[in-house]
């Protein structure tokens, strides 16, 4: 059982590891794609980064993130389950140039293209849901009037 306290450490320590992941990923694929790594030597790293990748999202669904976190997390375990979809058919295309299946090539690059487009997009609804992104964004004031009521003024930030 892993405790979490601190939810902003945790999904940015999440973030890294997973880039950590993508990147062995992303290396290996070229590689394999350009013939210097063999099918069977890329399924070992991919079977690897699936393993890597599966424990981020058992650690992110057992964390038991507060009511302010769940959005952040639930896009969080989309982006990494669309990328453990993108390591699978990784490894579809790794046999498909095993067995010199070159007709389905470019409609799995389709696929893998699609599933690298919906895990970015679940981490960038990650990202915009955290808690604080709103008051980041929104600067609040209070003042006190002459007659001792508050008075809020809001300023939007521009980045």
């Amino acid at each position: 059982t892993i405790v979490v306290t601190d939810f902003e450490n945790h999904d940015a320590g999440i973030v890294e590891r997973h880039k950590i992941v993508s990147s062995a990923i992303e290396e290996s694929f070229s590689e394999l794609l350009e013939g210097k790594l063999s099918p069977k030597e890329y399924n070992k790293i991919a079977e690897v980064s699936s393993s890597q990748n599966n424990a981020l999202i058992i650690e992110l669904r057992s964390s038991k993130a507060p009511e302010d976190w769940q959005e952040t997390y639930v896009n969080r375990i989309g982006s990494l389950e669309n990328f453990s979809s993108y390591i699978i058919e990784t490894m579809v295309m790794s046999n498909i140039i095993e067995n010199g299946e070159d007709e389905k090539k470019d409609e799995v690059l389709r696929k893998l293209e699609e599933l690298k487009l919906e895990s970015i997009n679940y981490a960038k609804m990650a990202e915009s849901s955290k808690p604080w992104v709103n008051t980041r964004n929104t600067m609040l004031n209070s003042w006190k009037s002459l007659n001792g009521d508050f008075v809020i003024i809001t300023h939007n930030v521009r980045e």
